[in-house]
């Protein structure tokens, strides 16, 4: 997905995104690790008490398969997977939160590029890589792996009561490359 060549299509969906009440992006390939089921469900229960729109960037195996799921929850007008991005930040700056739903992670540097943006970030408390970035919930929420409630409850106190956009962008700085490599020689010299 370019921002820059989207299709008259691609233009309604984002126009539709926009208007949402709260509007949600996930990023990531669209496989089982990624916990997009959940993500939907999620919508599913939000979509009962507010206008959340969901727009996940991202292509993979799973795509016919969490299409299928999203009508069959009655969410499908409230998904758009535009797919891969190379950029996602142009969408990033225009969400209300930043959702990770993954069942596990690696580094998750997608929830960096969020703070990055500004964006108030849930994610599942997944093995590996999120609770150290968001610190343990001081830059983000964290739910259990798999807890629709939960997640759901997280996204609307995140859509209700904004992080502050400083301290998110501050907290980003600390995973950039020269501050990585600072703290990396300073542990070094200490040796």
């Amino acid at each position: 997905m370019n921002p820059d060549a989207m299709t008259t299509e691609d233009r309604r969906a984002l126009d539709g995104w926009l208007a949402g009440e709260t509007r949600l992006i996930a990023v990531g390939t669209l496989k089982r690790a990624k916990g997009y089921d959940v993500l939907l469900r999620v919508l599913a229960d939000l979509r009962g008490r507010r206008d959340a729109r969901l727009l996940i960037l991202g292509e993979g195996p799973l795509r016919g398969e969490l299409e299928a799921l999203a009508r069959d929850l009655g969410v499908g007008e409230s998904l758009w997977m535009p797919g891969f991005c190379p950029n996602p930040a142009t969408f990033l700056k225009h969400a209300h939160v930043f959702v990770l739903s993954s069942n596990w992670e690696g580094f998750g540097n997608v929830i960096v590029e969020a703070l990055a943006a500004g964006v108030s970030v849930v994610s599942t408390d997944c093995l590996s890589g999120s609770a150290e970035i968001l610190d343990g919930g001081r830059f983000g929420r964290l739910v259990a792996t798999g807890d629709t409630p939960g997640m759901a409850k997280a996204i609307e106190e995140a859509a209700h009561s904004p992080d502050d956009l400083d301290r998110l962008k501050a907290r980003a700085e600390d995973f950039r490359p020269a501050r990585q490599a600072a703290c990396y020689l300073e542990l070094v010299a200490g040796s």
